[in-house]
């Protein structure tokens, strides 16, 4: 990757196989390709996938991809990292993307660009200060955020907030504001598959996914409980 030296490569690497053996996930670098078709990832290259799949489970994959985004000054190098769970039973029956708030103007260029329309959250105060949710089939979208659903979106969403704010704090020269990367974390539910997407400038310490895995399999969990498929 364009900002690091492949010693920082190896590292990087080496961090990687400490977090996979601590969450027993194993390498799965085959599913690069499906993941980039399926989540729309874009050109980057993916170095890392690493996957947990059990029995009668949904399966987790957690990887990482070069992000490089062109702005005003050229080629900006980044990271992608992704949780996903997959499942084999149907968890929404509508796709919506869920992401920690930001601007108004921000959150209208998003939703124009996406053809979805921001959800009124205001019968939750609360979750609609904290969290946006853009959906195309409004009321169906609405019904899925039950008060677990929210909970543990908020929850999740939040605590990926710090994630991403902290890497951009401990790359930059003196302080910097909260979320000045600009980038949200943001959660993609469809009828099978969550997707978590953080994009940072630099790697963070890889410890902090395991709270945002454990979340997100939560709301796969409060997911199926709002369809009506809860065991």
């Amino acid at each position: 990757m364009a900002f690091w030296r492949p010693k920082d490569r190896d590292l990087r690497e080496r961090e990687w196989r400490a977090f996979a053996g601590a969450f027993e996930l194993e390498p799965a670098p085959a599913l690069a390709e499906t993941l980039r078709e399926d989540l729309d990832l874009g050109p980057g290259a993916i170095a890392t996938v690493y996957e947990r799949a059990r029995p009668d489970q949904p399966d987790t994959v957690v990887f990482e991809q070069a992000n490089d985004r062109d702005g005003p000054a050229g080629t900006l190098a980044g990271l992608r990292i992704g949780v996903v769970v997959r499942s084999s039973v149907e968890h929404s029956s509508v796709s919506l993307r869920a992401s920690a708030r930001r601007h108004k103007i921000l959150e209208g260029l998003a939703a124009g660009r996406s053809g979805a329309q921001r959800l009124d959250g205001a019968f939750d105060p609360e979750f609609d200060t904290a969290v946006s949710v853009y959906a195309r089939e409004v009321d169906r979208a609405t019904a899925l955020l039950t008060r677990p659903v929210r909970t543990v979106l908020a929850r999740l969403l939040g605590e990926a907030d710090e994630v991403v704010a902290s890497a951009t704090a401990s790359h930059a020269k003196g302080s910097v504001p909260r979320h000045a990367n600009g980038a949200p974390p943001s959660v993609a539910i469809g009828p099978l598959n969550l997707y978590l997407a953080l994009e940072v400038g630099v790697p963070f310490e890889l410890d902090a996914l395991g709270p945002l895995m454990a979340d997100l399999l939560s709301l796969h969990a409060a997911l199926l409980s709002a369809s009506g498929k809860g065991r």
